[in-house]
């Protein structure tokens, strides 16, 4: 997690800590709240229908912190998200709309698309996956592999989901293995609410929280193992959320060496 350097802000009797950036992708503001400069404890306010030109102001800030407050937030998990447009406030993800012209872009500025999908197909596995690990994909997750085609992605690309070809490497085949791999650490076990969804080769793999509110990216790096001794070390977080791991993939290569790079980045 990245740390927020900004100067703290105190609404009631505690401090945080807060930064905001404009987001050109999707022509909004995210601001970011944590209770302390590096906590994994965060708050996301996204404000749509504005302009590059914004400004945040601190009242606009302690405001938000208290409709978060009144929404739950410091009695979740691991990250709440508010999001303020058209008038009214909601926690979510983003819109289907949003997330297709997202996928879309993204696809057409790389050129990774080879070939089309058969969008019910498609759906039919994402559902054979979810009840196979009885989890809930995040729908921008879903939307990836509705919307592009084989090969879309760093590196190699986003796993197939299913394949009847037994030899191929699949999302369903990875996340069972892993979870079938005999890890003695009466401490620490896989999460099963992790889905690993690209192979980066080497024992190196980026997964998908599906329990969190904001649908963080994490690293498998089983080769931690050998030179830390824990499986903990194995696992960290990556990104924010999929839509920011996308970003930076597409800033700088469409191979994804760059982003391959940054795991370790933020990692150290």
């Amino acid at each position: 997690m990245d740390e927020i350097k900004q100067q703290p802000i105190r609404v009631g009797l505690q401090d945080f800590y807060w930064s905001s950036e404009y987001k050109p992708l999707l022509n909004y503001w995210q601001i970011k709240v944590a209770l302390t400069s590096a906590s994994h404890k965060r708050l996301y306010i996204d404000i749509e229908e504005t302009t590059s030109n914004h400004t945040v102001r601190v009242k606009d800030v302690i405001n938000y912190i208290n409709q978060a407050f009144r929404l739950g937030w410091l009695r979740e998990r691991a990250t709440c998200c508010l999001r303020y447009g058209r008038g009214k406030v909601w926690r979510t993800s983003l819109s289907i709309e949003q997330e297709k012209e997202i996928i879309l872009q993204l696809a057409g500025r790389l050129q990774k698309v080879r070939e089309m999908i058969d969008w019910a197909d498609q759906l039919d596995q994402l559902k054979q996956i979810e009840q196979a690990f009885q989890i809930q994909l995040p729908s921008f997750f879903k939307q990836l592999y509705i919307y592009t085609a084989v090969g879309f992605g760093p590196d190699a690309g986003l796993l197939p989901l299913l394949s009847k070809d037994k030899s191929r490497t699949t999302v369903l085949s990875l996340n069972q293995a892993i979870q079938a791999k005999n890890i003695h650490d009466p401490f620490w076990k896989f999460p099963k609410e992790l889905l690993l969804f690209l192979d980066w080769g080497n024992g190196i793999y980026s997964g998908i929280n599906c329990e969190s509110t904001v649908e963080t990216v994490w690293v498998w790096d089983q080769n931690q193992f050998l030179l830390q001794g824990t499986w903990q070390s194995c696992l960290w977080q990556h990104t924010q959320d999929l839509v920011n791991w996308l970003e930076v993939w597409v800033e700088e290569d469409a191979e994804g060496a760059a982003l391959f790079e940054h795991m370790f980045q933020v990692r150290n």
